[in-house]
């Protein structure tokens, strides 16, 4: 700005502002040097630590003789949003019998998980393998599957096909 002048405290606190600022960008990352951490630690410029991710450990069971397993997961980015399911089948030896995925449109992730699970019995229709265990990772379709209602009237056509799918099933 022509014909304004700052004195050095303003200026400091400008820069103080602006580094304040990068430091609430840069606690999200692990990629600050240890002058870095010596500047801001001398301007007083506080940071949040990083927060460590905790690991989670996921196990997955073969399923027993003449069986295969059916994992599926459906999911939508943004609820509804755009999404997709997709899921694998394998057998008792743990061996890749089949894997899949299926685009779904603008849909909700209670619908994605449930054309998930449809579109994984449809191709074990197909390959005549009627004797399988069904692992999904949404409670509330597993719920609905186990008490044998949806009350979700907008996925009752979904449900309709499911229904008439797991009929023809060992699950």
């Amino acid at each position: 700005m022509e014909g304004k002048f700052e004195s050095v405290e303003e200026v400091f606190l400008s820069i103080k502002f602006w580094l304040q600022l990068a430091s609430i960008n840069l606690s999200n990352t692990n990629i600050r040097t240890s002058q870095d951490e010596h500047v801001l630690r001398m301007l007083e410029i506080h940071r949040t630590p990083v927060k460590a991710k905790q690991i989670r450990v996921v196990s997955w069971t073969k399923p027993i003789h003449n069986r295969v397993k059916l994992n599926v997961d459906g999911s939508s980015l943004g609820n509804p949003g755009q999404a997709g399911g997709g899921g694998m089948i394998r057998n008792e030896k743990c061996e890749l019998v089949s894997a899949f995925c299926t685009y779904f449109g603008e849909a909700t992730n209670n619908e994605a998980e449930l054309r998930a699970i449809i579109e994984g019995l449809r191709i074990c229709r197909e390959l005549e393998v009627y004797q399988l265990d069904i692992e999904c990772d949404s409670l509330l379709v597993v719920s609905w599957i186990l008490s044998q209602k949806c009350p979700i009237w907008y996925l009752w056509d979904f449900w309709e096909d499911l229904v008439e799918l797991l009929q023809k099933f060992d699950f």
